[in-house]
C-alpha cells in the first residue's frame, strides 16, 4: 500500500541541519507521496496520516498523545534512560529482582548524588554516600585498593563538567569548584570555563571509574611493524551504538557502531604512592567524548569492524569474532535495559504511534582471565543513552552509515505506520534494513 498523498510530514530540526538533511532524504527515498512542511499549524488541513520527525521540543506531543493517526519521533516521556541518575536507579532496581542479568556487570557501580552546597558533602557521607565514604578511606590506608571514581552531572551532555577523583578531599575540591557561594555573584561570572553552577546542576552520579580499558592505536597499520610494542600509543575508546525503539516496544540495535577514540594516548591514573597525586590531570587520555576534541579528525572516529586486524594494548589482534560478540552484548544489555525502564513506567512511557533514536555509549574493557571459560575478550559496560544524538560529529567520511540508518530508520518505523500496515514479520536477532531486533515487549498501557 502507498502512502496517500495527502499524508503529512513535520520536519525540523533548527539546531541539526545534518540530521534534517538526512530525515529528508530518507523520505525521499521510502516515500516520495509524503507532503514535507516545516509549519505546525498545516497539520490541521490534514485528512491522513501525520509525521512528526522533529526535535523534541519542536513535537507537539499532545497531538501525538490523543491523535493515533500522528506518528511522532521521540517518546513523551523518557527520562529513565536519558538523565543518568535515573538510569542508574533503574537498572539498579531491576539486577536487585533479576540478579543473573547481564546488568550486573554491565553498569558500572554508581550513586546518585543530588546537592546544592559542597557543605552537603559531610551529612551525605553519612547518608547515601556511605558505601562510598567506606571504600575511600580504605583507599587512604591500603593503596593497593584505591580506586579512581568518575564525577558526572546527571542532565548535562557533549562531555561537560565530568570530573576524576581518589579521595574525598578531591571530590569536594571539585564540588566546591561548582558552588555559587565560592564565585562571585551570578552577575560577575562571566567566565563560561569556569563550569556550571552547583545550584544548577544538583543531580550527579558517582560511578567507579573502569580502569582496564581496551586500548588501540587509531593510526596503527593494520598490519603493524615488528618495532610495533615500542611505536604503540594505545588511546582509550568507547562505542557509539544507535538504537531505534518502535511502537510499544520494539527494540534495534543498528549493526555499524562507532568506535570514539580520546585525542590523546592513554595514561595510566596517578597512584598514592606515585608521588604526582597534586600534578593536575589532563583528562584528554581519559574522556572520549568527540564534543571535547578541539579540531575535527577522522583518524579518532571508526567503525568498530574497522578496528578488526588492529592489535590492542594486551598485544591481542582484534577479531571479527570480538566484534561480533560486543555485537551480542550490547543487544543483551539495550534489551534489558528496555525491560528495567518499562518496569518503572512513572519514568519511561513507549506510546503505540511513537518512535525514537537514541545514541547509546558504551566502554570497552579486557574480561578478566577467570571469567568463567567464556570465550569472550572484551566487556562492553554501559554509560549512558543520548537522545538527539550529535551525528555531525560522524564527520564526512562516515556520512554513508548515518544516510544508511535513517533510510533504515524510514523503512521500519514510519513506512508502516503510514501505509497502514503491520510491522513486517521479524525474529530476534534477525538483521534488516541494517537494524538488528533486539526484542520486542509488550507494554500493557499501550
Amino acid at each position: 500500500m502507498a502512502v496517500p498523498e495527502e499524508s503529512l510530514a513535520l520536519i525540523t530540526f533548527p539546531t541539526a541541519p545534518l540530521t534534517e538533511w538526512l530525515i529528508r532524504r530518507a523520505l525521499g527515498l521510502v516515500l516520495p507521496n509524503i507532503t514535507i512542511t516545516s509549519l505546525p499549524a498545516d497539520f490541521a488541513s490534514s485528512p491522513n496520516g501525520v509525521l512528526q520527525w522533529a526535535a523534541y521540543d519542536s513535537i507537539n506531543h499532545e497531538l501525538t498523545l490523543y491523535n493515533k493517526r500522528v506518528l511522532a519521533s521521540a517518546l513523551i516521556i523518557r527520562k529513565a534512560l536519558i538523565r543518568k541518575h535515573f538510569l542508574a536507579g533503574i537498572t539498579e532496581a531491576y539486577v536487585k529482582k533479576r540478579p543473573q542479568s547481564i546488568l550486573r556487570a554491565a553498569v558500572p557501580r554508581t550513586w546518585h548524588v543530588e546537592i546544592a552546597f559542597a557543605d552537603e558533602l559531610d551529612e551525605l557521607w553519612t547518608d547515601d554516600l556511605y558505601d562510598l565514604s567506606e571504600i575511600l578511606d580504605a583507599g587512604e590506608t591500603d593503596h593497593v585498593s584505591r580506586k579512581w571514581w568518575i564525577l558526572k552531572p546527571s542532565m548535562a551532555d557533549a562531555g561537560m563538567d565530568i570530573h576524576l577523583f581518589d579521595t574525598k578531599a578531591k571530590l569536594r575540591g571539585i564540588i566546591e569548584g561548582f558552588d555559587p557561594t565560592d564565585s562571585g555573584s551570578y552577575e560577575d561570572d562571566d567566565d563560561d570555563d569556569a563550569g556550571h553552577l552547583l545550584s544548577q546542576l544538583r543531580h550527579f552520579v558517582i560511578q567507579e571509574y573502569i580502569s582496564d580499558p581496551v586500548l588501540i592505536d587509531p593510526r596503527q597499520p593494520k598490519a603493524p611493524l615488528p618495532d610495533h610494542h615500542e611505536n604503540f600509543h594505545g588511546h582509550k575508546f568507547h562505542i557509539r551504538a544507535y538504537c531505534v525503539v518502535r511502537g510499544a516496544l520494539d527494540v534495534f540495535l543498528y549493526e555499524k557502531p562507532l568506535a570514539l577514540f580520546a585525542p590523546a594516548p592513554y595514561a595510566s591514573l596517578p597512584t598514592a604512592d606515585s608521588g604526582v597525586q597534586d600534578i593536575p590531570l589532563s583528562y584528554e587520555g581519559h574522556l572520549t567524548n568527540t564534543s571535547l576534541q578541539k579540531e575535527e579528525d577522522s583518524t579518532y572516529v571508526k567503525l568498530l569492524e574497522e578496528l578488526q586486524g588492529n592489535i590492542d594494548d594486551y598485544g591481542h589482534t582484534v577479531l571479527a569474532s570480538d566484534v561480533s560478540d560486543l555485537l551480542d552484548q550490547m543487544a543483551t544489555i539495550l534489551t534489558e535495559t528496555f525491560q528495567a525502564a518499562v518496569d518503572t513506567p512513572v519514568h519511561f512511557q513507549p506510546l503505540p504511534n511513537a518512535f525514537e533514536l537514541f545514541g547509546v555509549d558504551f566502554l570497552v574493557s579486557h574480561v578478566a582471565s577467570d571469567n568463567g571459560g567464556s570465550s569472550e575478550r572484551y566487556k562492553a559496560s554501559l554509560l549512558e543513552f543520548n537522545a538527539e544524538p550529535a551525528i555531525e560529529k560522524t564527520g564526512l567520511r562516515l556520512r554513508w552509515i548515518l544516510e544508511e540508518l535513517f533510510v533504515g530508520i524510514a523503512q521500519v518505523s514510519v513506512r508502516p505506520f503510514l501505509e497502514g500496515d503491520s510491522p513486517e514479520p521479524w525474529e530476534i536477532g534477525v538483521v534488516k534494513h541494517g537494524l538488528r531486533k533486539c526484542s520486542s515487549l509488550q507494554v500493557r498501557s499501550s
